[in-house]
C-alpha cells in the first residue's frame, strides 16, 4: 500500500494532506483577491448626475465645493505627497552625491547635481490644492442631443454641493466669481438644474461659433433658469427618475483661471445682492456654509 501510494504521489495523482492544505490556501487566497476589487467597488459612494439644457453649445463648469473637513483632508494628502516627492529628490540626490565622491567627480552629471534638495517646511494650506481637481466640466465638443432648439447635458458628477462656476473653453471664459448658485448633487440621482442661457452674447448678435460668452454687451454672461415644475425629462435620462435642484446662493468665488469676472443675476427667493454682497434669498443673510460632512472619496 504504501509504495503505491508512494508512486502516486510521485506522478502527481494522489495529493498529501500539506499538499492540499496548500492548494486550499492558494484558492482562498485567489478567490479574496477576486472578490476584492469587488468590495472596493461597492465602498464607493453611488456617482451622481447634473442634468442641464443650454441654449448654445458652450463649455459649462461646475465646482465641487469642500466641507472644512474634506478640506482639510485633501490638504494633508498633497502635503504628504509633496513630502513623498521630497524624501525621493533628497535619497536620488545622496545616492549620486556618494557616487561622485568616491569617484572624485569624474562623472560630467556631478557638475551639475546641484545643492541638496531643501525640504518643504511644515506643509502648506488650501493653496496647495489643485483647482482642476475640484472641477465639472461640460465640453462644448461633448456629444449632446439637441431638443426644441436647446442642447440637453447629463454629465457624471461626484456627490457633493456645486457651484454653477461659468463658462470656459481652453484658457477663455466667464467666472461668476461675484455671486452663484449652488445646488446638491446626490449619490445615485439625476438634479435637473434648468436651462442656461446666454443673453450677452444674443444681445451682440455674436456668431453661433462664438468661443466665450462675455460680450461688450451690458446684459448677463450666463443665466440659469430653474427647471419648470412638472416638466417632462428629457430621452436621455430613460427610465431613472429625475429630480429639480434645490438652487442656493453661493458665495463669492476665485478667479483660479484667469477668466473675465461676472455674477449671476439675481433669482426671486433664492439669489439676491445688497452691493456687492451676496445675500441668500431664503434667509436674507450670506450664503450658509458648506457642511461639515466626512471627506468622500
Amino acid at each position: 500500500m504504501r509504495a503505491a501510494l508512494t508512486m502516486l504521489a510521485a506522478l502527481g495523482l494522489w495529493a498529501t494532506p500539506a499538499a492540499a492544505a496548500q492548494e486550499q490556501a492558494q484558492a482562498q487566497a485567489q478567490a479574496q483577491q477576486a472578490q476584492a476589487p469587488a468590495s472596493a467597488e461597492a465602498a464607493k459612494p453611488a456617482t451622481g448626475y447634473i442634468l442641464f439644457r443650454a441654449t448654445r453649445r458652450m463649455g459649462i463648469v461646475f465646482r465641487r465645493e469642500m466641507s472644512p473637513a474634506e478640506e482639510q483632508a485633501a490638504i494633508a494628502a498633497a502635503n504628504r505627497e509633496t513630502r513623498a516627492i521630497f524624501e525621493a529628490a533628497v535619497a536620488d540626490w545622496d545616492r549620486l552625491d556618494a557616487s561622485c565622491r568616491a569617484n572624485n567627480n569624474r562623472a560630467l552629471r556631478c557638475d551639475y547635481r546641484g545643492s541638496r534638495p531643501e525640504g518643504p517646511g511644515d506643509g502648506g494650506g488650501p493653496e496647495v490644492l489643485d483647482p482642476e481637481a475640484s472641477i465639472v466640466r461640460a465640453d462644448r465638443r461633448d456629444q449632446v442631443t439637441e431638443v426644441a432648439g436647446s442642447y440637453v447635458y447629463l454629465v457624471e458628477a461626484r456627490p457633493g454641493s456645486y457651484v454653477l462656476y461659468g463658462q470656459r473653453d481652453f484658457d477663455v471664459g466667464v467666472c461668476l466669481c461675484m455671486g452663484s448658485v449652488r445646488f446638491e448633487v446626490d449619490p445615485g440621482q439625476i438634479v435637473d438644474i434648468g436651462t442656461i442661457s446666454f443673453p450677452g452674447l444674443e444681445a451682440a448678435n455674436a456668431r453661433p461659433s462664438a468661443r466665450q460668452a462675455m460680450t461688450t454687451a451690458m446684459e448677463n454672461s450666463i443665466v440659469l433658469t430653474p427647471p419648470q415644475p412638472g416638466a417632462a425629462p428629457p430621452a436621455v435620462v430613460g427610465d431613472r427618475p429625475v429630480h429639480p435642484a434645490q438652487l442656493r446662493a453661493a458665495e463669492k468665488q476665485d478667479n483660479d483661471f484667469g477668466l473675465y469676472i461676472d455674477r449671476h443675476p439675481a433669482i426671486p427667493g433664492v439669489l439676491r445682492y445688497e452691493r456687492d454682497r451676496v445675500i441668500d434669498g431664503r434667509t436674507g443673510a450670506g450664503p450658509a456654509p458648506i457642511p461639515d460632512h466626512p471627506p468622500s472619496g
